[in-house]
């Protein structure tokens, strides 16, 4: 018999087949007849049954178990002794019952069959099996048992399941899918991503879930997947099960069957969906397109564009935009989408007024104020219906634009191929409203030409001239057109009021007018006067004058102005004024950089949203910082410094690199570029800064930096490691030479591993102050008695991982250091691993500012090689050891090496990095000429001899083309050199890609900058010409306003009069149509005037400023600084508190730094401010804040007391943590109080501290020393 451990079950079958067969012939020659069955294991032990590493079982006709077999028995755990006799039921769960009744029917039937089957052990737990089993017949053909091999398959199903679990577990969206795109299973996730169910997308096709614009893209990236068999990644658009378009990270794989052909695809789809950051840079490109387009074309084209562009990002098919009334009556159409105009509607015209209560539903959005969505428009009740003409309406989406809390105008679209959603809300919201900040510019300048053109008319009257005295600087100004009327230029004469009364004024007119002059700085009367004047030709002219004083709210005066008639017009000052307004406010809010207006008061007058968006913050969060708030501490000192020098007049404009601390924490780095605007005095007006976002380039500068660092310290390793003669000495010492030039550390040791302990090979200058480092040539730590290395030291060497410590005397492992070593600040140890066997340390101590995980890599990288040189130098193979460590060190610093035979131009060798940059094998390289490779010239041209076999290279650029056909910029150097004793050129190239991409980003970083430079000096040109036109159409309105009462009164007495002379001036006067002009022309004059107020009040903004502080202490009046901390931050407690002031009348000064203690004060009244405002929101309550003041016999004292909502005990003791915010998310820095309480306890010396009840309020108390504290007396 053969052994029965080879047989197949097949021919384990037959062979049972044949014993049976041998019992019925023993029966019939004998006469007898045996129990064939229960006689049965005796045979079936004796073939070797029980040698089978596989389950045997046999059972008879009733299920009960004739014959089990070691393995079986032990994989239920019973003995073969306890399963026979035991029923097959017995073996199984009460579930699985009703199948295996199933599969003994099928026995019964003569069926053959392997299935799996789930039995319980003898512990009631479950065995997964394979089971095989075959039916026992007797002669006639009845059934009198089964037999079954049986293979335990738990082991397998438990890792099946686990395999299972982490696919339906994974945090992000999983599908396997066949080479045709069909999907076949699906992890939770990614159903829920696309909105199916499992059940859904078994079967689908995966392209049909990629946006129709994407799936050219993912067709391409699939076949190149195909040839290349590669790992592909994308970022497409998905679209979801309700018509959604989701942005989504798509990685790709290819699983390869046994034949190594593509079997099926597995992608993985990032849960975190992109959808919301591609959206939003979709945005800003669409409205930085629309702005541009704006520039050049008329407000109707711009009109058509912005519904077009709405039309084109929400996939509609058609687009319009109307305007409402002021009174949300009545809907005036102002644009269809092209496409809507030239295809789809004709009902309709442009400027077609009618009410919005003829509307039909998509006007909801004006009574709601909110955007509209009808998905479904057919099925909507009540609808009005479409005007002839009209295209059918299926989905429809609209938006209002509201300013001031009405609707202006509302833009809608309409026939998206599937629902709209609130993505599509929020683009067309986006687009619409800052489309509409556009159209309204549009609207102005085309005010601003018809109040122009307005003037102009007026100019021709009467020729007028102005003139102001400012009082605080006794400065005295003219307009252009003032000079010109005397025919002067202006600034032709510097002294213009002695100028004036001594040249110009006639002498017999000086006298009276100079008086009137000098009654305008006494009195509050306008007076008007007429005088003679002298012109530069000598002729003399009649002049009246009308002049007035200006006082501000408390009566004190402000300036002295007047107008002069007979003047020319004033095109010139119009023309630069509209010029300079058109170009400031281009470069202002275009947004290429950051741009802000600042007083000398540091306070802000004005800023852009794109440095809102440098910053992170909302304008109103930024209105309430100021620069030190949001500028790095460390960078402070350097910005102050240059500020000071432009207040002293050292500078009118400094640029700076700084950091800035953005709203959510992040590090920014900016150009600054700071200029001011001085007054006559020399003082500083205001300050215009320009601010770009320089980040990534300083990233890239310090990335770049640290990868040349780092890859030159590898490179000079080459040397000293692969030489012939290098020994551990030696050896050590280049590697912790180059460590310590890396880590920027002051000391370290490198240090070989051997039985019982560690040898310092190399050390640092640590001899010249650590009297541990003594002279020998080495030192010997040796282990502990339990086998550890002890200390501090040995602590990477035990866990065979890299650490490091910024505060070692304090680490667990810390047992100190020995007498007379060198101190400790900050440490770093890296084991040097050789496999998983420790040969060495690397260990550098005292980097000033401490280690990062940066250091560790890098050490890491080195230790490498370290371990590389120590296995060379003991190793007997030197010569293998040597090459292999300079490929390890030419791949690391991703060097490619070919060598080339001079005489026949034949490529020797090529290592892996070169054969990675040409992208082919080694083998398809290696025995070719060497001009098998194209080089091209940075000029583009084809060098046609390869440069490595006429003459040697230095570090010369190329662009290589590989086997594949792409290019690859490189920098190459030639050396002519011996390889085992034969000359060779020996071809070294870097792929330079990086470094290309970052000069590309350095010099788009500097044309950036070079705009921020040409914006400099912009606000200059603003200041001047709007006093000019503000005094002037004051002036213009009031005389208008008394020629027309003589005009009137003129034609008054004229209707009395019988005189031809009368009749022809009435003609005239009709023709003429004087009354319409007496009538338009001071409402013109009117509008004039409002437009012009709005820069008015620019300029007069930029005005207003405090002076400084000093970088001394100097005495201050806290009473005052309180009073006028709250007045500035009445706008944060006027509708929730009162302010109850308990001052002290006779608190003295201090010497302190008062804009400092403002800042504190004002952190502090806020906070006060937002308290109450949360504890009484909604209730129509108001707190109160009461701030006291007194005299200690060594402080003042302040109290600022509030009756908000309190702080809770546990986190009072936290308030001064730097981040620490009881406000919720969004709502406060953490920053605050962390300044108070440096200006206050570390600044002045004084003493800050916060006493509250939850629910009832909150005090503050503060003391400032009377007598100034220097630094180290400070508490």
């Amino acid at each position: 018999m053969r052994n029965l451990e080879s047989m197949t079950k097949k021919e384990l079958i037959a062979e049972l087949k044949r014993a049976r067969a041998e019992v019925q012939r023993f029966e019939r020659g004998h006469g007898v007849s045996l129990d064939y069955l229960s006689s049965l294991s005796v045979p079936l032990s004796a073939v070797g049954f029980e040698r089978l590493v596989e389950g045997i079982w046999i059972i008879d006709k009733d299920a009960d178990t004739l014959f089990a077999n070691n393995s079986i028995a032990s994989m239920l755990g019973y003995t073969p002794e306890e399963m026979i006799g035991r029923n097959l039921m017995d073996f199984m769960s009460e579930d699985r019952k009703g199948d295996c009744e199933n599969n003994i029917s099928r026995r019964e039937s003569g069926v053959e069959e392997v299935h799996d089957f789930e039995f319980l052990n003898k512990s009631g737990n479950p065995v997964y099996t394979r089971i095989a089993t075959s039916p026992i017949l007797d002669e006639t053909g009845n059934y009198v048992g089964a037999i079954a091999s049986v293979t335990d398959l738990s082991d397998l199903h438990q890792a099946q399941k686990q395999l299972q679990e982490n696919f339906d577990n994974a945090p992000i969206g999983i599908a396997h899918m066949d080479l045709d795109g069909k999907l076949f299973m699906v992890n939770p996730v990614f159903s829920k991503l696309l909105g199916y169910s499992q059940k859904e997308l078994h079967g689908m096709d995966f392209i049909s879930m990629i946006h129709p614009y994407d799936q050219k893209d993912y067709i391409m990236f699939r076949e190149k997947m195909l040839r290349r068999r590669e790992q592909v990644k994308l970022s497409k658009r998905m679209v979801t099960r309700s018509g959604e378009n989701i942005w989504v990270e798509m990685s790709f794989s290819i699983v390869i069957d046994e034949s190594e052909n593509p079997h099926y695809f597995i992608v993985a789809v990032s849960v975190e969906d992109i959808s919301e950051q591609k959206r939003a840079e979709t945005v800003m490109k669409a409205r930085l397109e629309l702005m541009d387009f704006s520039l050049n074309h008329s407000l109707e084209e711009v009109l058509i564009e912005t519904v077009n562009l709405v039309e084109d990002l929400t996939n509609s098919q058609m687009g319009f935009h109307h305007y409402l009334s002021p009174d949300q009556k009545t809907l005036m159409l102002q644009a269809w989408s092209t496409r809507t105009s030239s295809e789809m509607c004709i009902s309709e015209e442009k400027g077609k007024p009618y009410p919005v209560a003829d509307a039909g539903v998509w006007a909801d959005c004006i009574h709601t104020k909110r955007a509209v969505i009808h998905n479904d428009y057919v099925s909507l009740s009540n609808k009005k219906g479409l005007p002839p003409g009209h295209t059918p309406v299926i989905r429809e989406l609209v938006v209002p634009i509201i300013r001031n809390g009405k609707v202006v105008s509302i833009l809608g679209v309409g026939n998206k191929p599937f629902n709209y959603t609130d993505a599509d809300i929020e683009i067309t919201t986006n687009i619409s409203d800052f489309a509409w900040d556009i159209i309204k510019h549009k609207k102005a300048d085309i005010d601003l030409m018809q109040a122009k053109k307005l003037l102009e008319e007026v100019q021709k009257i009467g020729r007028i001239g102005g003139w102001e005295v400012n009082v605080s600087t006794d400065e005295i100004f003219w307009t252009d057109n003032h000079y010109q009327l005397y025919g002067y230029k202006p600034k032709e004469f510097k002294d213009i009021d002695q100028f004036f009364f001594e040249n110009i004024i006639h002498p017999d007119d000086r006298e009276r007018i100079f008086s009137i002059y000098m009654s305008l700085f006494k009195n509050t009367e306008t007076v008007s006067a007429e005088y003679r004047a002298i012109l530069k030709d000598g002729t003399e002219h009649l002049f009246h004058c009308v002049a007035a004083p200006e006082f501000d709210d408390e009566g004190k005066l402000q300036r002295v102005y007047g107008v002069n008639q007979d003047i020319t017009d004033r095109k010139k000052v119009e023309k630069r004024l509209r010029i300079s307004e058109r170009k400031f406010r281009s470069y202002f809010e275009l947004g290429l950089i950051g741009m802000a207006i600042v007083g000398a008061d540091k306070k802000w007058i004005d800023f852009n949203n794109k440095f809102c968006e440098i910053l992170g913050y909302s304008r109103e969060d930024l209105e309430k910082l100021s620069w030190p708030d949001f500028t790095h501490p460390d960078d402070i000192d350097k910005n102050k410094y240059l500020f000071d020098q432009m207040v002293a007049g050292e500078l009118d404009s400094y640029t700076i690199e700084k950091r800035y601390i953005r709203k959510n924490g992040e590090i920014v780095y900016v150009a600054l570029l700071t200029s001011c605007t001085r007054k006559r005095d020399g003082s500083i007006d205001y300050q215009m800064a320009h601010i770009m976002d320089i980040t990534e380039r300083v990233k890239a500068e310090k990335e770049a930096g640290w990868n040349l660092k780092l890859n030159s310290a590898l490179a000079r390793l080459y040397t000293p490691l692969v030489a012939p003669e290098a020994n551990l000495k030696n050896t050590s010492e280049a590697v912790l030479k180059e460590v310590i030039q890396v880590t920027g550390s002051l000391f370290g040791n490198a240090s070989i591993i051997a039985e019982g302990g560690a040898t310092v090979l190399a050390c640092s200058n640590m001899q010249d102050e650590c009297s541990v480092a003594t002279k020998r040539d080495s030192l010997f730590f040796s282990k502990s008695v339990d086998g550890t290395y002890p200390g501090l030291w040995g602590h990477s060497l035990n866990t065979l991982q890299p650490f490091f410590s910024n505060d070692p005397m304090n680490h667990p492992k810390s047992k100190g250091v020995p007498s007379g070593h060198v101190a400790l600040s900050s440490y770093l140890s890296v084991p040097v691993l050789l496999g998983d066997k420790l040969v060495g340390q690397i260990a550098v101590a005292n980097k000033p500012g401490g280690f990062t995980q940066r250091d560790v890599d890098a050490v890491i990288r080195i230790a490498a090689y370290y371990a590389l040189a120590i296995q060379r130098v003991n190793s007997k193979q030197e010569i293998a050891a040597s090459k292999e460590l300079m490929e390890n060190i030419l791949d690391g610093i991703q060097a490619g090496i070919i060598i080339v035979d001079p005489v026949t131009c034949v490529i020797d060798s090529i290592n892996s990095a070169a054969s990675k940059m040409l992208r082919a094998s080694k083998e398809q390289i290696i025995g070719q000429r060497c001009d098998v490779i194209c080089w091209r010239a940075t000029d583009g041209n084809v060098i046609e001899n390869c440069p490595a076999a006429t003459k040697e290279i230095r570090e010369r650029e190329f662009r290589m083309h590989r086997m594949d056909g792409t290019g690859l910029p490189v920098s190459k150097t030639v050396l002519k050199s011996k390889v085992n004793g034969e000359d060779k050129f020996i071809e070294i190239i870097f792929d330079i890609t990086e470094r290309k991409e970052l000069e590309l980003r350095l010099s788009l970083a500097q044309k950036l900058e070079s705009i921020g430079h040409l914006s400099a000096g912009i606000a200059h040109e603003i200041n001047t010409p709007a006093q000019y036109l503000g005094d002037n159409i004051i002036f213009l309105s009031g005389a208008f306003e008394e020629m027309s009462g003589v005009i009137k009164r003129h034609k008054a007495i004229c209707q009395l009069q019988k005189d031809p002379v009368c009749e022809e001036a009435f003609t005239r006067w009709y023709n003429e149509d004087m009354d319409y002009l007496l009538e338009e022309i001071p409402a013109a004059l009117a509008q004039s005037q409002d437009g012009v107020e709005r820069i008015t009040r620019i300029v007069q903004a930029m005005k207003r400023f405090s002076h400084p502080g000093l970088e001394f202490r100097q005495m201050g009046d806290i009473n005052l600084a309180l009073d006028n901390t709250v007045t500035v931050c009445r706008n944060e407690w006027k509708y929730s508190a009162d302010v109850v002031f308990e001052l002290d009348p006779d608190l003295p000064l201090i010497p302190c730094f008062i804009n400092d203690l403002n800042q504190a004060f004002l952190n502090i009244v806020v906070n006060a401010a937002h308290s109450i405002s949360a504890k009484v929101s909604g209730s129509g309550e108001k707190g109160t804040i009461t701030i006291r003041t007194r005299l200690d016999p060594l402080w003042v004292v302040l109290e600022i007391e509030d009756t908000g909502e309190g702080i809770p005990a546990e986190i009072l003791p936290k308030i001064f943590d730097p981040f620490f915010t009881t406000k919720d998310v969004g709502l406060g820095t953490g920053q605050g109080l962390t300044l108070c309480y440096s200006i206050i306890n570390e600044k002045h010396g004084g003493i800050i501290d916060f006493s509250s009840k939850l629910g009832v309020g909150t005090k503050c108390t503060i003391k400032l020393p009377l007598e100034e504290v220097k630094e180290n007396d400070s508490l």
